[in-house]
């Protein structure tokens, strides 16, 4: 399973469907941008501490809603993978037009409400990874759970899905080397992989509808380590560069690199979803 492939449909069409799919939640994300404007007149890093923190957050749940639409229809004529992929793509295209901590930290900005910005936009990330999957039905290549097993959106999946969730937070600590925009999405992106790899190496029976959610919320976590590290004012401490690089990541950059990342961690790590060969049968 590739994260953007399509099973049923013919190549040219399924190509054509990921191509307008991503085409059209990028405009979606790029839009969106407009209504997220900080105190100072610039684009606003996140959507809690925007100039109108009521237009942002309708906005992001308009958004959110369309690229739902947008990932179920894509994934209705693929995979789930591919639908989620979409959305993140379009929430991708809204992190980049965005501003990062730089902009936070002079406006002087919480890092409490990135804690609660990131745990909000976790829960309605699972409501769209839920409608997507109902849409789509379940990935084909992860193998059927044993009885006993948990549901994914069991209180045991869900405690699953966070337990392998938890290395973005080593991960944006090691690759978020700066405030950029692109560090922080790429540091993101490379936490959703490791995510995925890790899901299907130590839950290869999960169905992922948690997992691609999850890592939004636990960056919470990160957010209150680095609120605990941080010894003064956010500007202050940005300016002396002793700011900790778990705050360089947004929670829209980690919503849009868990996404992307889950989906395509999940693809690499196909082979370990596989059942084991039958030891007793023949050797050819």
């Amino acid at each position: 399973m590739e994260p953007f492939q399509c099973h049923t449909m013919s190549s040219p069409m399924r190509t054509v469907t990921v191509v307008l799919g991503l085409g059209l939640a990028a405009l979606c994300g790029h839009m969106a941008a407009d209504w997220m404007i900080a105190p100072r007149g610039t684009m606003g890093p996140t959507l809690l501490q925007a100039a109108n923190a009521v237009s942002s957050v309708f906005a992001m749940l308009v958004l959110l809603a369309s690229l739902t639409g947008i990932g179920a229809l894509v994934g209705r004529n693929s995979t789930a993978a591919s639908g989620l992929g979409v959305v993140g793509f379009g929430l991708a295209a809204l992190s980049l037009r965005l501003e990062g901590m730089s902009g936070l930290a002079m406006a002087g900005g919480s890092i409490t409400m990135l804690s609660v910005e990131a745990i909000g936009l976790g829960v309605f990330l699972l409501a769209a990874s839920g409608v997507i999957f109902a849409a789509s039905g379940p990935l084909q290549d992860v193998p059927s759970p044993a009885p006993g097993d948990p549901t994914p959106l069991s209180l045991q999946g869900l405690g699953r899905a966070l337990r392998v969730s938890l290395v973005v937070i080593v991960v944006a600590w090691v690759v978020a080397a700066s405030a950029s925009k692109g560090q922080a999405l790429g540091a993101a992106l490379a936490g959703g992989v490791a995510v995925g790899l890790l899901a299907r190496r130590f839950e290869p029976t999960l169905q992922p509808v948690a997992l691609f959610a999850m890592p939004t919320a636990v960056a919470a976590i990160g957010y209150g380590i680095g609120a605990v590290t941080l010894g003064g004012p956010l500007d202050v401490a940005f300016v002396e560069q002793s700011i900790s690089p778990l705050l360089f990541v947004m929670p829209i950059d980690y919503a849009a690199g868990s996404m992307i990342g889950v989906a395509t961690g999940l693809s690499w790590g196909a082979a370990w979803a596989q059942p084991p060969e039958d030891a007793s049968a023949p050797a050819t």
